[in-house]
């Protein structure tokens, strides 16, 4: 399935430019699981949620030689649509310019896609039954890890026995975020989104250094996270009531953001720093084979980066 993993199955599904056949099909999956004839299948990708009752259909119809269970982790919307937009900043090619977390939960108007699990839960529900498994994203919820967590949902007695993987989709921390936006701003339109992923690698890589991801992202205000819930209030106790029997479906109480930065509460030794690592270990001959030319793009990096120093 290439670096798109299972999604490139959902996207086929929906229809989505984003599906690429070389990567892979559910008809090529499907020979694929009779030539080995496994016990267990896992299938696993976000882009599932998307599909509609069409979709839904088509893939019960897909696997229907199969018994299948649906496994739902329900993340507190807050959290979950904070991660959304941290995907969207991570992006060289997606999130408009100046696009902030407020501007852009405004635009949405405190919500987003598919964070409705009521609605999600009985998408499922009708086509699947009581297959559908709902577990709940919050650390006094899982039963250890997250994989622990899932591997006990679908059956696993001993999830120990298995090596946990690593986790290779976790936002950064919020300074990290800030930079990628500000260098996002100031460059986008002048390099190419292979570059910028590039670039960004080694933005992440100089604040694991600096211990800037370990500031965990929390930039929901009391506001904004009651602005969010509220749209979410009443189908996240009905579903609580309808699955787990109980009034409510999250625990873990909100914490006040404390981190309410932008690129000017940067101290300037940071951004030097920071300006250094990049000339130092970013090669731009990806982009051109001339290394005049190349020395030129890191140049105008620097001083495109002097923006940010100079405010």
């Amino acid at each position: 399935m290439d670096q798109t993993g299972h999604h490139n199955l959902a996207w086929e599904l929906l229809g989505s430019r984003k599906f690429k056949r070389s990567f892979g099909t559910w008809k090529s999956l499907l020979r694929e699981i009779n030539k080995n004839d496994p016990q267990k299948i896992i299938l696993s990708a976000e882009a599932f949620s998307r599909l509609e009752n069409d979709g839904i259909l088509r893939l019960r119809k897909i696997l229907s030689d199969f018994e299948v269970f649906i496994v739902l982790y329900a993340r507190r919307q807050d959290k979950k649509i904070q991660s959304h937009w941290s995907e969207g900043i991570k992006s060289p090619t997606t999130l408009k310019k100046n696009d902030t977390f407020l501007n852009w939960i405004r635009e949405y108007n405190y919500q987003y896609r598919n964070s409705d699990y009521y609605e999600l839960y009985h998408r499922w529900k009708n086509v699947f039954g009581k297959n559908v498994l709902i577990r709940v994203l919050e650390k006094e919820q899982l039963q250890g890890t997250l994989f622990q967590d899932f591997m006990l949902t679908i059956g696993e007695n001993n999830p120990r026995q298995y090596e946990t993987p690593k986790d290779k989709n976790v936002s950064p921390g919020t300074k990290v975020l800030i930079m990628m936006q500000a260098y996002k701003n100031v460059l986008k339109d002048k390099s190419n989104s292979k570059t910028m992923a590039h670039l960004f690698a080694e933005i992440n890589n100089f604040a694991d250094l600096q211990g800037w991801n370990q500031q965990k992202l929390n930039l929901a205000t009391r506001e904004i996270f009651d602005r969010i819930m509220s749209h979410y209030e009443e189908s996240n106790r009905k579903l609580a009531l309808e699955y787990f029997n109980r009034e409510q479906l999250f625990f873990e109480p909100f914490e006040e953001s404390a981190t309410n930065l932008s690129i000017n509460d940067f101290p300037s030794n940071e951004l030097i720093k920071l300006n250094a690592h990049l000339i130092q270990n970013i090669n731009f001959k990806e982009t051109t084979s001339d290394n005049v030319a190349s020395w030129f793009k890191k140049n105008e990096l620097f001083q495109k980066s002097r923006k940010l120093l100079n405010r």
